[in-house]
């Protein structure tokens, strides 16, 4: 068995949500790991930075394990870099018509679309777009909250526009944004018939009907109910910045958070960290990243035929 559908993006633009979703579905099939990145030849350990490649290094080491096992339980993240390791995520599914994984970094990755239509030219395509400064942000509070980043956004905005060649948590970063490239590139390879491009609004604002032009999409009975009212990935970020960095940096935050008695954990996770929505991007911050991505937009908005001003305020 072989993937018929992938969800390539855009990171931090509702597709972990949208995955959870579509794993509701009686006939679909989702691999246990999300995001198993296989398609795209630049992620793997030997591009990133010498500071993260450590972790990349454990990542695969437990993703070979994984795939040894039974795979009962599902995994967001992973590197499977062999042909024959990605099939073995797909064997389990019996019969569903709509077989697919969601790796968000392929709708970045040059390679990615070249790579899937070689294997699988008749793949479906799911894309959801969206405002390329909110997903910027959003990716940040992201980072803070994994204790991947320790500095303020702006800081983090000016290591991404002076990144090396290398992979880190710096690059790619303003680069998920720049849909217009990434979208064509697609279209380059798949019919439109074969792609499916929706804005995170759309998946916000409208998500009963979205899901449904989705299953239709998949080719699955578009009435199935979906549950949902559990929403995913809502980061809740340090109140200290560079204190909390440090406390998850040096394994600290964890080895707490296992240790301190279950009646405690509340107060002291209400004493250090705060809700994703009391935290709004700085105007001036905004006004540089709509300034950055303008053109790209305005390209993107006459490719997809969607009016997309309200992402240039």
């Amino acid at each position: 068995m072989i993937p018929n559908f992938f969800l390539v993006g855009a990171p931090k633009a509702g597709t972990t949500s949208l995955y959870h979703y579509l794993g509701q579905h009686p006939q679909i099939y989702l691999s246990p790991i999300k995001e198993p990145c296989f398609f795209a030849d630049e992620i793997r350990p030997k591009n990133f930075s010498e500071a993260v490649r450590p972790r990349l290094m454990r990542e695969l080491e437990e993703t070979e394990a994984f795939l040894a096992g039974p795979m009962l339980e599902k995994r967001n993240g992973g590197f499977v870099v062999d042909w024959g390791g990605y099939l073995t995520l797909f064997a389990g599914a019996c019969g569903q018509p709509a077989v697919g994984e969601g790796s968000i970094n392929y709708l970045w990755s040059p390679t990615a679309p070249h790579n899937i239509a070689a294997h699988i030219p008749g793949a479906r395509i799911l894309m959801l777009l969206r405002d390329p400064a909110s997903r910027a942000y959003s990716q940040y509070l992201h980072g803070v909250t994994n204790g991947l980043i320790g500095v303020s956004f702006r800081r983090h905005l000016e290591r991404s526009l002076h990144h090396g060649p290398l992979f880190d948590d710096a690059h790619p970063f303003l680069e998920f944004g720049q849909y217009h490239q990434q979208v064509t590139r697609y279209l380059e390879f798949f019919p439109r018939t074969q792609v499916f491009i929706r804005l995170y609004e759309d998946f916000r604002d409208r998500q009963p009907q979205t899901l449904r032009e989705v299953f239709e999409f998949l080719g699955v009975d578009p009435g199935v109910k979906i549950d949902a009212s559990v929403r995913h990935r809502e980061p809740r970020v340090p109140r200290h910045l560079r204190f909390g960095y440090l406390l998850k940096r040096s394994g600290i935050w964890e080895a707490g958070s296992q240790r301190l008695p279950r009646r405690w954990r509340n107060a002291v996770s209400a004493a250090l960290l705060r809700p994703r929505h009391q935290l709004q991007m700085d105007a001036e911050d905004r006004a540089f990243l709509v300034a950055y991505y303008r053109d790209d937009i305005e390209k993107l908005a006459a490719l997809i035929g969607r009016d997309l001003s309200a992402w240039l305020r």
